[in-house]
Protein backbone atom coordinates (compact mmCIF):
# COMPACT_ATOMS: atom_id res chain seq x y z
CA UNK A 1 0.00 0.00 0.00
CA UNK A 2 3.12 2.37 0.41
CA UNK A 3 3.72 2.49 -3.30
CA UNK A 4 0.06 3.43 -3.90
CA UNK A 5 0.22 7.14 -5.62
CA UNK A 6 -2.74 8.26 -3.42
CA UNK A 7 -1.19 6.57 0.06
CA UNK A 8 0.78 9.35 2.41
CA UNK A 9 1.01 7.03 5.12
CA UNK A 10 0.73 3.56 6.03
CA UNK A 11 0.45 2.48 10.09
CA UNK A 12 0.14 -0.72 11.60
CA UNK A 13 0.15 -0.14 15.88
CA UNK A 14 -0.07 -3.95 16.83
CA UNK A 15 3.83 -4.46 16.76
CA UNK A 16 4.36 -8.24 16.13
CA UNK A 17 7.97 -9.24 16.90
CA UNK A 18 8.42 -7.22 20.01
CA UNK A 19 11.38 -8.93 21.80
CA UNK A 20 9.70 -10.67 24.74
CA UNK A 21 10.57 -13.70 27.06
CA UNK A 22 8.73 -16.54 27.47
CA UNK A 23 8.73 -18.67 31.07
CA UNK A 24 7.92 -22.49 30.26
CA UNK A 25 7.55 -23.57 34.19
CA UNK A 26 8.34 -27.78 34.48
CA UNK A 27 4.94 -28.70 36.81
CA UNK A 28 6.24 -32.27 37.49
CA UNK A 29 9.91 -30.11 39.01
CA UNK A 30 7.55 -27.54 40.26
CA UNK A 31 5.19 -30.18 42.37
CA UNK A 32 8.00 -32.17 43.89
CA UNK A 33 9.36 -28.71 45.00
CA UNK A 34 5.60 -28.11 46.35
CA UNK A 35 5.40 -24.91 44.28
CA UNK A 36 2.38 -25.02 42.22
CA UNK A 37 2.28 -22.87 38.53
CA UNK A 38 0.11 -20.33 39.98
CA UNK A 39 2.31 -19.79 43.10
CA UNK A 40 5.20 -19.15 40.42
CA UNK A 41 3.58 -17.35 38.50
CA UNK A 42 2.18 -14.90 41.33
CA UNK A 43 5.85 -14.40 42.51
CA UNK A 44 7.24 -13.51 39.27
CA UNK A 45 3.98 -10.70 39.01
CA UNK A 46 4.58 -9.29 42.26
CA UNK A 47 8.13 -8.86 41.60
CA UNK A 48 7.56 -7.33 38.44
CA UNK A 49 4.81 -5.29 38.68
CA UNK A 50 3.10 -6.06 42.22
CA UNK A 51 0.36 -7.87 43.66
CA UNK A 52 -2.81 -5.31 43.05
CA UNK A 53 -3.82 -6.97 40.77
CA UNK A 54 -3.71 -11.04 42.24
CA UNK A 55 -4.39 -10.78 45.53
CA UNK A 56 -5.49 -7.07 46.48
CA UNK A 57 -5.35 -5.53 49.97
CA UNK A 58 -7.15 -2.13 51.11
CA UNK A 59 -6.61 0.27 53.63
CA UNK A 60 -9.73 1.94 55.20
CA UNK A 61 -8.42 5.27 56.43
CA UNK A 62 -10.95 6.22 59.75
CA UNK A 63 -10.53 10.29 58.94
CA UNK A 64 -11.79 10.40 55.38
CA UNK A 65 -12.98 7.02 55.01
CA UNK A 66 -11.14 6.36 52.15
CA UNK A 67 -9.81 3.16 50.90
CA UNK A 68 -6.69 2.73 49.61
CA UNK A 69 -5.08 -0.18 47.64
CA UNK A 70 -1.63 -1.89 49.77
CA UNK A 71 0.21 -3.48 47.38
CA UNK A 72 3.47 -4.92 47.50
CA UNK A 73 6.40 -5.15 44.91
CA UNK A 74 10.18 -4.97 44.73
CA UNK A 75 12.69 -1.95 44.21
CA UNK A 76 13.06 -0.59 40.56
CA UNK A 77 16.71 -1.39 40.39
CA UNK A 78 16.35 -4.30 42.24
CA UNK A 79 15.30 -6.81 38.77
CA UNK A 80 17.90 -5.26 35.43
CA UNK A 81 19.13 -8.22 34.33
CA UNK A 82 18.01 -11.72 32.53
CA UNK A 83 19.87 -13.21 35.78
CA UNK A 84 17.92 -11.12 38.43
CA UNK A 85 14.94 -12.31 36.67
CA UNK A 86 15.80 -15.85 37.16
CA UNK A 87 16.82 -15.46 40.85
CA UNK A 88 13.70 -14.46 41.57
CA UNK A 89 12.48 -16.45 44.56
CA UNK A 90 9.63 -18.99 44.14
CA UNK A 91 7.41 -20.52 46.63
CA UNK A 92 4.39 -21.75 48.43
CA UNK A 93 3.18 -21.14 51.90
CA UNK A 94 4.83 -23.82 54.27
CA UNK A 95 7.37 -24.80 51.64
CA UNK A 96 11.55 -23.75 51.25
CA UNK A 97 12.30 -20.82 48.66
CA UNK A 98 13.43 -21.41 45.19
CA UNK A 99 14.86 -19.53 42.77
CA UNK A 100 12.98 -19.23 39.15
CA UNK A 101 15.43 -21.00 37.37
CA UNK A 102 15.35 -23.47 39.02
CA UNK A 103 11.49 -24.88 38.11
CA UNK A 104 11.32 -22.92 34.46
CA UNK A 105 13.13 -22.12 31.57
CA UNK A 106 13.72 -18.73 30.33
CA UNK A 107 14.21 -17.92 26.54
CA UNK A 108 14.25 -14.78 24.59
CA UNK A 109 11.48 -14.25 21.17
CA UNK A 110 9.58 -12.11 19.77
CA UNK A 111 6.01 -11.79 20.66
CA UNK A 112 3.13 -9.49 19.56
CA UNK A 113 2.95 -6.36 21.87
CA UNK A 114 -0.85 -6.49 21.98
CA UNK A 115 -3.29 -8.50 20.19
CA UNK A 116 -6.78 -7.35 19.27
CA UNK A 117 -9.79 -9.13 18.74
CA UNK A 118 -13.00 -9.05 17.30
CA UNK A 119 -16.10 -11.01 18.49
CA UNK A 120 -13.86 -13.44 19.30
CA UNK A 121 -11.98 -14.03 16.13
CA UNK A 122 -7.94 -11.96 16.24
CA UNK A 123 -7.69 -9.09 14.46
CA UNK A 124 -5.11 -6.57 12.96
CA UNK A 125 -5.82 -3.09 12.22
CA UNK A 126 -4.16 -1.33 9.16
CA UNK A 127 -3.96 2.56 8.99
CA UNK A 128 -3.87 4.64 5.82
CA UNK A 129 -3.36 7.95 5.51
CA UNK A 130 -4.50 9.79 2.10
CA UNK A 131 -2.58 12.68 0.68
CA UNK A 132 -5.52 14.34 -0.52
CA UNK A 133 -9.56 14.05 0.70
CA UNK A 134 -10.80 12.25 -2.54
CA UNK A 135 -11.15 8.89 -0.26
CA UNK A 136 -13.43 7.66 -3.36
CA UNK A 137 -9.53 7.02 -5.46
CA UNK A 138 -8.09 5.84 -2.08
CA UNK A 139 -10.81 3.40 -1.69
CA UNK A 140 -10.65 1.87 -5.30
CA UNK A 141 -6.69 1.77 -4.64
CA UNK A 142 -7.09 -0.26 -1.41
CA UNK A 143 -9.39 -2.28 -3.36
CA UNK A 144 -7.66 -3.59 -6.13
CA UNK A 145 -4.55 -4.35 -3.89
CA UNK A 146 -6.92 -6.19 -0.90
CA UNK A 147 -8.62 -8.27 -4.26
CA UNK A 148 -4.88 -9.45 -5.75
CA UNK A 149 -4.19 -10.45 -2.34
CA UNK A 150 -3.88 -14.85 -1.95
CA UNK A 151 -5.04 -15.72 1.57
CA UNK A 152 -6.70 -18.27 3.58
CA UNK A 153 -10.37 -18.81 3.13
CA UNK A 154 -10.54 -18.61 7.21
CA UNK A 155 -8.87 -15.08 6.83
CA UNK A 156 -11.77 -11.92 6.48
CA UNK A 157 -10.50 -8.45 4.97
CA UNK A 158 -12.61 -5.60 5.37
CA UNK A 159 -12.03 -1.54 4.68
CA UNK A 160 -13.75 0.65 7.63
CA UNK A 161 -13.10 3.97 8.98
CA UNK A 162 -13.91 6.84 6.70
CA UNK A 163 -14.32 5.20 3.91
CA UNK A 164 -17.42 3.12 5.91
CA UNK A 165 -19.18 6.27 6.79
CA UNK A 166 -18.83 8.00 3.24
CA UNK A 167 -20.41 4.66 1.92
CA UNK A 168 -23.24 4.72 3.92
CA UNK A 169 -23.89 8.37 3.68
CA UNK A 170 -23.82 8.03 0.35
CA UNK A 171 -26.42 5.46 0.50
CA UNK A 172 -28.41 7.28 2.84
CA UNK A 173 -28.47 9.94 0.02
CA UNK A 174 -29.29 8.10 -3.02
CA UNK A 175 -32.47 6.13 -0.65
CA UNK A 176 -33.59 10.02 -0.25
CA UNK A 177 -33.07 11.17 -3.61
CA UNK A 178 -35.33 8.40 -4.55
CA UNK A 179 -37.84 8.69 -1.85
CA UNK A 180 -37.90 12.60 -3.31
CA UNK A 181 -38.92 11.57 -6.80
CA UNK A 182 -41.43 9.06 -5.68
CA UNK A 183 -43.13 11.35 -3.38
CA UNK A 184 -43.04 14.61 -6.39
CA UNK A 185 -44.41 11.79 -8.68
CA UNK A 186 -47.59 10.80 -6.35
CA UNK A 187 -47.88 14.75 -5.97
CA UNK A 188 -48.09 14.64 -10.00
CA UNK A 189 -50.25 12.16 -9.99
CA UNK A 190 -52.64 13.22 -7.42
CA UNK A 191 -52.65 16.73 -9.05
CA UNK A 192 -53.65 15.13 -12.57
CA UNK A 193 -56.71 13.42 -11.46
CA UNK A 194 -57.90 16.74 -10.10
CA UNK A 195 -56.86 18.95 -13.29
CA UNK A 196 -54.82 17.14 -16.21
CA UNK A 197 -50.99 18.58 -17.08
CA UNK A 198 -50.03 18.32 -20.67
CA UNK A 199 -47.70 15.33 -20.46
CA UNK A 200 -45.03 17.49 -22.51
CA UNK A 201 -44.72 20.02 -19.51
CA UNK A 202 -44.87 16.80 -17.11
CA UNK A 203 -41.63 15.56 -19.08
CA UNK A 204 -39.77 18.49 -19.33
CA UNK A 205 -40.66 19.23 -15.18
CA UNK A 206 -39.25 15.62 -14.55
CA UNK A 207 -36.08 16.12 -16.56
CA UNK A 208 -35.01 18.72 -14.33
CA UNK A 209 -34.65 16.12 -11.77
CA UNK A 210 -31.06 14.27 -11.76
CA UNK A 211 -30.92 11.03 -13.20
Amino acid sequence: MNALSSVNDVLIPQDLDYPGLELNIDREHAALLGISPEAALDNVITALTSDTMIAPSFWLDPKTGNNYFLSVQYPDDQIKTLTDLKQIPCAHPGHKHNPLESLASIKQINTPTEVDHYQLRRSFDIYVMPKKEDLGRVSGQIKHVLDGMHHSSQITVSMGGAISDMRSSFQSFGIGLILAIVLVYLILMRSSLRSPIPSSSCWRFLRGFPA
